[in-house]
């Protein structure tokens, strides 16, 4: 994870393997991230993150989520985000 303002790095960790995504490495990069700084802002991502359960994390530490969605996602009204700023 790295800052959006002055672009420094505030957690990482190298990936089990090459084929890994990077979405499970999300949470426990966040955990780090909030325990480094006293507040969390704007998280951004791409399409990989976006998920309900990555959203609420960022939310449950104050932050607003700026996740990009992939090609042909669907936002349906069963899936609407209660309280959730995604």
């Amino acid at each position: 994870m790295g800052g959006l303002k002055y672009k420094l790095f505030a957690a990482f960790k190298y990936a089990d393997s090459p084929v890994d995504n990077e979405s499970p490495y999300f949470e426990e990069l966040l955990a780090k991230t909030a325990k480094r700084y006293t507040r969390v802002g704007l998280v951004a991502g791409d399409g990989a993150y976006l998920s309900r359960h990555n959203c609420n994390l960022v939310v449950a530490l104050g932050g607003v989520t700026r996740f990009y969605p992939k090609k042909g996602t669907r936002f349906v009204k069963k899936a609407v985000w209660r309280g959730v700023k995604c």
